[in-house]
């Protein structure tokens, strides 16, 4: 598989451009943090915005703890499904691509889990079957 990134390794300082326009830096010093890389017309991504969205209503994930990315819908697009599905998670986007070739995403949804201290601590392509267990077990360290 040939990723940019390997679990274990540092993160190097990537800016991210909001859907709202602000730019928000990663990684947060001090602040374990979840990438998910997505489409608007992903099954998958659906499915998995579903469990995240239970997840934050139920307490186990903080919205702010999520940049969810999108690499390929515009902003009308992306708001619209935002709004229609009610997603209380920090929106990136990646119209120019430039995130999704330096971290070498070749499918979505994908999950890049970056510790407080700036380390890969897990990455996962597809739909992951244990994502609760390892949001949980992440969040909390």
């Amino acid at each position: 598989l040939n990723k940019y990134l390997i679990e274990k390794s540092r993160l190097e300082l990537t800016v991210i451009k909001r859907i709202s326009g602000e730019e928000i830096s990663i990684p947060q010093i001090n602040k374990n943090l979840i990438l998910f890389f997505w489409a608007v017309d992903c099954a998958n991504c659906r499915i998995e915005f579903i469990k995240l969205s239970r997840l934050a209503a139920q307490g186990k994930l903080r919205a702010e703890s999520l940049i969810a990315i999108n690499y390929k819908d515009d902003r009308a697009t992306i708001l619209d499904y935002m709004e229609k599905e009610n997603l209380p998670f920090i929106i990136g986007q990646d119209l120019d691509g430039q995130l999704v070739k330096k971290f070498k995403i070749t499918q979505v949804p994908t999950y890049i889990f970056v510790n407080k201290n700036s380390i890969v601590d897990w990455i996962s392509i597809g739909s992951s079957v244990n994502l609760e267990e390892k949001i949980s077990n992440f969040l909390i360290n």
